[in-house]
């Protein structure tokens, strides 16, 4: 949500004018830019990350392309969010194949209490940066629980958390006691089990889990069968 200042920012394969007033939602998996163009200057933007079950908001100034986090960030835990955010999504998902407009009025009603919510939290006492990484990396590793790494991409990852890549990836393995790959492969192959169980095919199971091809799965199954979930 740009807030102040003038640039562009590239969707997909269109560029749009980045000026308050206008707000930009990237479903997940949707191509977007990974930065600023020099063009974008003097501009305050609020980035809203949704994961799983909550929200993590960070203002961002950025100037002639090169952007920094001010000092406002905050993660708000589902509690305190006050609108089922997922829900918000899926119906926006499902508006979309009927009518646009409707979809787009279900995210907007669903932005407004969030950002409400985070001014709320932006007149309050901010919360140590540390608790603010915790629920970062615990959102995230519900993520990849729910998913089994479908989809998922470092970058991705990182970007969420708000981090350098190389600096998510020391976070998480000083959070979780793993890197992002063990963690990953560990739900992933307890998804595995539990779609043998259900009778699913191997190519079934590889697809599932977002595997390219069967040969990739077979690939990746022969390396990881034999270590303990």
């Amino acid at each position: 949500m740009p807030l102040s200042g003038r640039g562009t920012y590239g969707h997909g394969e269109r560029v749009y004018p980045a000026r308050a007033g206008t707000i930009f939602f990237f479903d997940r998996n949707e191509p977007h830019d990974n930065g600023y163009a020099t063009d974008t200057r003097n501009a305050l933007h609020l980035w809203i990350m949704i994961v799983e079950d909550r929200a993590i908001a960070r203002l961002i100034r950025i100037e002639q392309g090169r952007f920094w986090v001010p000092g406002f960030e905050c993660a708000l835990q589902p509690d305190a969010i006050g609108v089922d955010l997922q829900s918000a999504i899926s119906d926006a998902r499902r508006l979309c194949a009927t009518s646009v407009g409707l979809a787009r009025l279900r995210l907007l009603g669903a932005a407004a209490a969030l950002v409400a919510r985070v001014l709320d939290a932006a007149a309050e006492k901010p919360a140590p940066s540390a608790s603010i990484q915790e629920q970062a990396i615990d959102a995230i590793k519900q993520h990849i629980a729910r998913t089994a790494g479908a989809g998922v991409s470092l970058e991705q990852l990182a970007r969420i958390a708000g981090f350098s890549k190389f600096h998510f990836l020391r976070l998480f393995k000083r959070h979780t006691g793993q890197t992002v790959l063990q963690y990953i492969n560990t739900h992933r192959r307890e998804r595995v089990a539990e779609l043998r169980r259900e009778g699913l095919a191997q190519k079934d199971i590889g697809a599932r889990l977002g595997f390219s091809c069967p040969a990739a799965f077979s690939r990746w199954w022969s390396k990881e069968k034999h270590q303990q979930p």
